[in-house]
């Protein structure tokens, strides 16, 4: 008995150790009332911020390292962009789409490069669904509908390891959505 329970706090004393990591650096609050969300992020990202048209926006966190600078800023020889986490924000016109209806239903989405089945989850309080898709790089993808946006937040990795997924899913942790 007494060994199950050193051998638990060693354990429980790990996932504490494993999650401080993540905030022994800053922590930086995106808020945007524009876009209708609140979230927190490391500061070891880069966030940028693109409008697109009228109807979309983008956010993009990137591994704030000399490497991805010289990539943004144009600098780099040709290659593929750096791993990333993207939020699109979408307006809709019909405030009373699914999520799925939307992946579905847009391109954008990726939902027809679709590796396995989706799942239905809630980010935020909100619904949403949540698939893999396989392209230039495998990615997780999760769609959510609120306030009349859709929210397609898709992480791009290149092994199921790699810690921008972790990072990602305390970002979707922290999601607030503005009524």
């Amino acid at each position: 008995m007494r060994n199950r329970l050193i051998v638990l706090l060693g354990i429980l004393l790990v996932v504490i150790a494993t999650s401080l990591l993540w905030y022994t650096g800053k922590i930086e609050k995106y808020n945007s009332r524009a876009f209708g969300m609140a979230f927190y992020y490391s500061d070891k990202y880069f966030l940028e911020e693109k409008v697109v048209s009228d109807t979309e926006k983008i956010i993009i966190l990137t591994e704030d390292i000399e490497e991805n600078r010289l990539v943004r800023e144009g600098k780099s020889p040709g290659r593929e962009g750096p791993t990333a986490i993207t939020l699109r924000v979408i307006k809709l016109s019909n405030s009373s789409t699914t999520p799925l209806e939307w992946a579905r239903s847009n391109v954008e989405s990726n939902f027809n490069l679709s590796i396995g089945e989706y799942h239905e989850g809630k980010v935020g309080q909100k619904d949403s669904i949540y698939y893999m898709t396989d392209g230039l790089y495998v990615a997780d993808n999760i769609v959510v509908v609120a306030k009349g946006r859709a929210i397609h937040i898709s992480v791009t990795y290149l092994t199921p390891e790699d810690k921008i997924r972790k990072d990602l899913a305390r970002i979707i942790g922290s999601i607030y959505f503005y009524e």
